[in-house]
């Protein structure tokens, strides 16, 4: 019996395509670690995904609030002023744009831009 690419019979299992790191350990070969594919993960934190999800309570919206949780992270209230870092361009602090547009901030992008901060620069 002549099998077509469509017969059942002939499939080995899968419909998948193999997985080029497992096919290239298989068969003796090494994948440079910059050309693997790159697995999603739950624990990284990319500043660069276009879709954030912020989780519940995280939005800051208004300077008062921004300014309450910074001087909660620490910062000397006269130096938290969010007006002021918002144009130092420096802080994730944003705009929601239009002619009363609000400052708005993520709780979670504060506390971590702050511990960069208080870590200081990479040995």
């Amino acid at each position: 019996m002549k099998t077509s690419q469509h017969d059942e019979s002939a499939n080995t299992g899968s419909s998948r395509p193999a997985d080029p790191d497992a096919v290239a350990q298989q068969s003796g070969k090494t994948v440079p670690k910059n050309q693997r594919q790159r697995q999603p993960s739950d624990e990284e934190d990319d500043d660069d995904d276009p879709v954030e999800r912020l989780a519940a309570g995280d939005l800051l919206v208004g300077a008062a609030a921004i300014r309450a949780f910074l001087v909660e992270l620490g910062i000397p209230r006269k130096t938290a002023d969010p007006y002021y870092l918002k144009r130092t361009g420096r802080w994730p602090i944003g705009n929601t744009g239009g002619e009363s547009g609000n400052l708005i901030a993520s709780k979670r992008r504060l506390t971590r831009h702050t511990d960069k901060l208080t870590r200081g620069p990479a040995a």
